[in-house]
C-alpha cells in the first residue's frame, strides 16, 4: 500500500517525474529499492539526497492522508510541490552543511516555473 501511495500513484507518478526533471536523473523511481537506479551514480546521495526524498515522500503521504482523513482534494499539483520545497528548506536547517541542499532546492524551484 505505501508503494501505492509513494510511487503509484498518479499525483506522486507526477511528482516523481517533476522531481526526475528538475534534477536531472536518469529516471523516475518505481519504488524505494528503485531510487538509487533512477537517481544515477553520478548524484550526491549524501544527506542533501535523503532530505530530498524524505521530502517527497513525506508530502505525498500528507497528502493522501488529507485526501483520505479529512476530504481535502489538492487543487493543483504545485501543491505538493511546493510543500516538498518547504520541507526541504525546514530540514535544510537541521544538516551540518545546508549548501548541499540549497542547489536542489533552485533546481526544484526552476522546475516549478518550467512547469
Amino acid at each position: 500500500m505505501s508503494t501505492h501511495i509513494l510511487f503509484g500513484c498518479p499525483i506522486a507518478v507526477v511528482i516523481w517525474c517533476w522531481v526526475r526533471d528538475a534534477l536531472n536523473w536518469r529516471g523516475a523511481p518505481l519504488c524505494f529499492q528503485n531510487l538509487n537506479v533512477s537517481i544515477g551514480p553520478s548524484s550526491n546521495m549524501k544527506s542533501s539526497g535523503f532530505v530530498l526524498i524524505a521530502s517527497v515522500c513525506w508530502a505525498l503521504w500528507k497528502t493522501r492522508n488529507n485526501w483520505v482523513f479529512n476530504n481535502v482534494l489538492i487543487s493543483n499539483l504545485k501543491v505538493v510541490a511546493y510543500q516538498i520545497i518547504g520541507f526541504v528548506q525546514q530540514w535544510m536547517k537541521l544538516q551540518a552543511s545546508p549548501e548541499e541542499l540549497q542547489a536542489d532546492v533552485t533546481m526544484l524551484m526552476e522546475g516549478i516555473r518550467r512547469w
